[in-house]
């Protein structure tokens, strides 16, 4: 099979890098060229790179380090190469593929702040700006025959009505070893499940023909060339991540904290579903009275006789407030959410069965995302007390959002 490589270049500015260029060139074709007007480093902003620096002085040099924002600010106004002035002002060596992981890991918490950080970086594509769909060419719809509206429509209804699936390819989802990603790379390229779905396939050739392209045989070769391509790009992507998760695993000097490690995964945890888990309920069937969980924990059922309080829910360790439910199996479900820190007002099924199923449902939810978050805490650490901190916090943030945190029991 004939692979066709495309070569994109970035340097550093304050290199001499420019004068190979011209030989490059000559060599192969280069698509796309950029250069960073000093080093890669000092492409950052002074915030990111003093939090970054403070990170790795402290586990290789000073644990009391603290690098202010002038620090930085003085050491980019010297003309030497960024990360050599670090190491000529602190005395240490700069191991700077480690120190880019730090400066990665801060970009991500400064995205979580202001979302348009990461806007034309991965899911980033995905916005678009009012002055940048001016410029974009777009079909009239208008000037399309009934026929071919028709088949857009209906591949569009076809695809909304399934779960729309990963666009890389099975075999590389479910490894995790360098070496195999690597020889899975070198072989064949396998569409994955979702590539082959005949509305995907349907949509891609409708809208090439919406483009003008109207020999059905050259749109199906275009649409398997698009869907190589996008194998492709989704392939390369992949192994980089099973890479850089492995390289993670061995970087035993790396002292990254739990909350650090979750923050970093939860991008990376791709499970169907967000929703809070109090909003997920609202949604469910069978909703129809209105309890209050307090926020006291933990919660206990009672262990009388089941003639006894057996429908009582006891909360805080003191046991000093208690709540009434109408049955045993919405006692039981109200204890469940109460140990998932979900609390305040809540509407909830009425009836025994209802209560038992939705109880269910809870469980598999929670259950599903705990399996990929026990996965993604074993690719980033070996220690089992860490790996259960890293799990507990993504599943804090799958329940409540991310933005909440449970509060600590009463």
């Amino acid at each position: 099979m004939r692979k066709v490589f495309r070569v994109d270049l970035a340097y550093d500015g304050d290199s001499n890098f420019s004068s190979q260029i011209t030989r490059l060139q000559e060599q192969a074709t280069i698509h796309r060229v950029f250069r960073f007007e000093r080093d890669f480093e000092a492409a950052f902003p002074p915030e990111i790179l003093a939090s970054a620096i403070t990170a790795y002085l402290k586990q290789f040099k000073n644990e009391s380090a603290e690098i202010s924002i002038k620090d930085v600010n003085e050491m980019l106004a010297e003309p030497k190469p960024f990360v050599k002035v670090v190491a000529e002002r602190y005395l240490i060596s700069i191991d700077k593929p480690y120190l880019g992981d730090l400066l990665a890991i801060e970009l991500l918490k400064l995205s979580r702040r202001d979302e348009r950080v990461l806007q034309g970086a991965g899911e980033g594509n995905l916005k678009t700006e009012v002055v940048d769909v001016d410029l974009l060419e777009v079909p009239n719809p208008k000037g399309l025959s009934a026929e071919l509206r028709s088949k857009l429509s209906t591949a569009f209804a076809s695809m909304q009505a399934r779960s729309v699936g990963r666009l890389v390819e099975e075999q590389l989802m479910d490894c995790h070893s360098p070496e195999k990603a690597r020889k899975i790379a070198d072989g064949a390229i396998a569409m994955s499940t979702e590539l082959k779905q005949p509305d995907r396939r349907a949509l891609d050739e409708a809208v090439f023909e919406a483009l003008g392209v109207t020999e059905f045989a050259r749109r199906a070769e275009l649409v398997a060339q698009l869907h190589y391509e996008t194998a492709l790009h989704f392939r390369q992507i992949r192994v980089v991540e099973v890479q850089k998760m492995e390289q993670r695993k061995k970087a035993v000097a790396r002292k990254f904290s739990a909350e650090e490690l979750a923050e970093d995964l939860w991008d990376a945890v791709e499970l169907e579903d967000f929703t809070p888990l109090k909003e997920w309920v609202k949604k469910q069937p069978g909703i129809s009275v209105n309890v209050t969980i307090p926020d006291s924990y933990p919660a206990q059922l009672s262990t009388h006789s089941i003639m006894f309080d057996n429908e009582t829910v006891y909360f805080g360790k003191d046991r000093k407030k208690h709540v009434v439910f109408e049955s045993r199996d919405q006692a039981e479900l109200v204890k469940l959410l109460s140990d998932l820190h979900v609390h305040g007002d809540i509407a909830l099924p009425s009836s025994a069965s209802g209560a038992a199923q939705l109880k269910g449902k809870i469980e598999e939810r929670i259950s599903h995302a705990r399996a990929r978050f026990e996965e993604l805490a074993h690719s980033r650490t070996s220690l089992e007390e860490k790996q259960d901190e890293i799990v507990d916090l993504l599943l804090q943030w799958f329940v409540l959002g991310t933005k909440m945190r449970a509060e600590s029991p009463a």
